[in-house]
């Protein structure tokens, strides 16, 4: 299967659950709204180029201020252990992370905070950070989307997302 080539392929696929694990998705307000769902999300603007807005308690949205924007559930960020960005070579596997909590995915995987290890070595940190579940759900998206040059993850030290018994989300498999 290959990889999304753009980022409107990656949102309708991502929006299916093609690609794992992901928090709770709401495609407009009046979604979340009518959902029993009562704690923070990220507001994420349709319109390429905006700005998303993140930890936003569901009590706090104003419907003017999300008229053209589809939420996910906020992670806990206070639990993360690691989260990055891992690429996949014709001769090597090469992660760009961090284990510092409370960083954006950006922030996490750029200078000054962002680490980069590749081979066996970033191997070893997937592997000691994922536990069987999300260490499987590796596996298959490597498996499944080897065309893709980046998969962006978050690992979390208690049970995240859509998927039971999971502590990684997949926020990103593209090849674009």
């Amino acid at each position: 299967m290959a990889a999304p080539r753009s980022k409107r392929e990656f949102v309708e696929r991502f929006d299916k659950g093609e690609f794992g694990n992901r928090p709770r998705i709401w495609a407009n307000w009046k979604e979340l709204r009518d959902s029993d769902y009562s704690g923070y999300v990220t507001l994420r603007p349709l319109d390429i180029g905006g700005k998303a807005r993140y930890g936003v308690h569901v009590k706090d949205i104003v419907w003017a201020d999300c008229d053209r924007c589809h939420f996910n559930e906020s992670m806990p960020d206070d639990l993360l252990t690691i989260q990055g960005n891992i690429y996949l070579t014709d001769t090597e596997l090469k992660l760009t992370y961090s284990t510092e909590a409370g960083l954006r995915h950006r922030e996490a995987v750029t200078y000054p905070n962002g680490i980069c290890a590749t081979g066996l070595l970033a191997w070893s940190l997937l592997k000691v950070h994922m536990e069987g579940n999300d260490w499987e759900d590796l596996m298959l998206l490597l498996e499944m989307y080897r065309d893709a040059w980046v998969i962006e993850f978050s690992t979390y030290q208690t049970n995240v997302g859509v998927l039971p018994n999971r502590k990684t989300v997949w926020w990103e498999v593209r090849a674009y």
